[in-house]
């Protein structure tokens, strides 16, 4: 299994709730034989094409464990001939702010620390999880830049993030800085040690729990401002959309976004520099933070 939880746990479900009921008595030498039953099966179930695309990696999983284990002959995975139409489209288009629509939602989230909060989320670009993991250790203002290097998952702390590519240092604008300065001074829980966005509730020991703040503040306050509703991964794709309405560099876009590689922002490779991400990722703040 993967080692990040949510990529395990949806490993688990798709075993659990749709290979093993239908194929979990076959013998794998069967359905090699004829693997286009296993393509009209994902015909027929109600999943999205992108799910079910997920379905049969998990199965061709499966027949490399079980080739590399010596269980059956090592040969061409037959799940490698399994199409499915659609599988690299969304369904839904992703949802994605401009900037009126951004200072009409956030003028609606008023209390704290649920709008710093939110405000950091995309003046980073930063995972919901990772915004979550964050403690006041992990900015140093003198540099002017923040650590990613733990995520908060259903209320479980990992000292890891998503990839090693997610483990990353970031610029942070003067004008997020003062912001987050002002938080910590109004803060009770404002040590190195501490939580950024610690809950008095639970004594400081845990962070608000971001999918409480998503229904109670984010949800309310984007129906408020005639945006429908929006989550914390809007955020999200709305930073990487705004890097790149200002020119941002392909490969400067992929560092700010920590992805892995950088066909996940686009089908071109090159480096930034920290003073390149950071003159673009100012751009972007001044937008958020007006």
């Amino acid at each position: 299994m993967p080692e990040h939880p949510p990529t395990a746990a949806g490993y688990r479900n798709y075993l659990e709730n749709c290979c093993i009921p239908r194929w979990g008595s076959v013998e794998l030498s069967e359905i090699a034989s004829k693997p286009l039953d296993v393509e009209l099966w994902l015909a027929t179930i109600d999943r999205a094409p992108k799910t079910k695309a997920h379905i049969r990696d998990i199965m061709r999983c499966v027949f490399d464990f079980a080739m590399a284990d010596g269980i059956i002959p090592l040969e061409r995975n037959p799940l490698e001939l399994i199409k499915i139409k659609g599988a690299s489209k969304r369904v839904k288009p992703k949802r994605v702010l401009t900037y009126a629509e951004w200072e009409r939602f956030i003028a609606n989230v008023t209390a704290e620390p649920q709008r710093t909060a939110i405000i950091t989320c995309l003046c980073l670009g930063i995972r919901r999880e990772e915004i979550w993991g964050l403690k006041w250790s992990d900015f140093d203002y003198v540099k002017g830049t923040v650590t990613i290097q733990r995520t908060i998952i259903e209320s479980r702390v990992y000292e890891r993030t998503k990839t090693e590519a997610s483990a990353a240092d970031l610029p942070l604008d003067d004008d997020l800085i003062h912001l987050l300065l002002d938080w910590r001074g109004k803060s009770k829980f404002n040590r190195d040690t501490d939580w950024v966005w610690a809950s008095p509730h639970r004594g400081g020991e845990m962070p608000y729990h971001f999918q409480s703040m998503q229904k109670e503040h984010i949800v309310p306050a984007s129906v408020r401002a005639g945006l429908g509703k929006i989550g914390w991964h809007t955020f999200r794709h709305t930073y990487r959309s705004w890097l790149n309405a200002i020119g941002t560099p392909l490969g400067v876009q992929k560092d700010l976004m920590r992805h892995s590689n950088i066909t996940t922002t686009a089908n071109v490779y090159g480096a930034g520099v920290v003073e390149a991400m950071r003159e673009f990722n100012s751009q972007v703040v001044k937008r958020v933070i007006q």
